[in-house]
Formats: C-alpha cells, structure tokens, sequence
C-alpha cells in the first residue's frame, strides 16, 4: 500500500511540473513587452484607448494616463483606436516605449 501512494504522489508532482511548464511557456510565447503612451493633437492623455495585436486576440486599453503595455513580438502590428480618432496602425521594431498620437 506504501509503494502504491509513493508512485501516486510521485506522477502528482511531475504532472504538476508539466503544466506549470504550459503556463510559463505560454507566457513566454509573446516575450517583448511594449508600453507606451497614448495622446490626443494637444498633448492630453486618451482614458480606454483600444490597443490590440492586429491579428490577434491580444488587447489592452489605456489607463487614467493614456498609458499602455501589450506583449507583442518585432514586426506584429498595433492597431490604436479612439471613438472619435483616426485610427493609428503601426509595425513594431526593436522599440519598447512609445508615444503615440491620435487624430481626430
């Protein structure tokens, strides 16, 4: 009976292992993190800003200063809209920190 819960606690703890393994290779899968701010044409930030992956089911939105963070790799496609603003499309290069600015 010993031997039985030893090899039971024992598959326990690789399984465990494997799928903590899932969760951080996930979580690695888009690795670059970007951030950034997003302004109207006079500076003032913009409160729930949409910024998404285009392509992709990864979004955000801006917080009470305009600012942002998205996982997304170099050459994915941020796509910016605002009711009321033009909406910004732009290729991500090897910059992490951007600002970016609506028209309306």
């Amino acid at each position: 009976m010993m031997r039985k819960t030893t090899l039971y606690t024992l598959f326990g703890k690789v399984y465990m292992t494997l799928f903590m393994l899932l969760f951080v290779g996930i979580g690695f899968m888009y690795g670059q993190s970007v951030q950034g701010q997003i302004v109207d044409e006079n500076g003032l930030p913009l409160i729930g800003a949409n910024v998404l992956v285009k392509g992709s089911d990864i979004g955000t939105i801006t917080d009470v200063d305009g600012k942002f963070e998205i996982k997304a790799e170099e050459g994915d496609v941020l796509e910016v809209s605002y009711l009321g603003y033009q909406t910004l499309t732009m290729t991500i290069g090897d910059q992490t920190n951007l600002m970016l600015t609506l028209s309306s």
